[in-house]
């Protein structure tokens, strides 16, 4: 059985992506999902963002995302 990912709004387009500062396993809609806290360039360390691994990687598919 093969599920297709879990669709997520964009991130925001105007801000890039600095480091990754965590990472972790959420359970949502039934579903594990991965997420990664990251540290977005120009902006204080308390507005790093959770977000999922699957569109953080289609948003900046160049971005490389090792276990922090």
């Amino acid at each position: 059985l093969q599920l297709s990912p879990i669709e997520f709004p964009e991130l925001p387009a105007t801000i890039e992506p600095e480091r990754i500062l965590n990472q972790r396993i959420k359970k949502r809609c039934k579903r594990m999902i991965t997420e990664v806290l990251v540290q977005w360039k120009g902006l204080p360390d308390e507005e790093a963002l959770w977000v999922s691994l699957y569109s953080f990687q289609r948003q900046y598919p160049t971005f490389m995302v090792l276990n922090p």
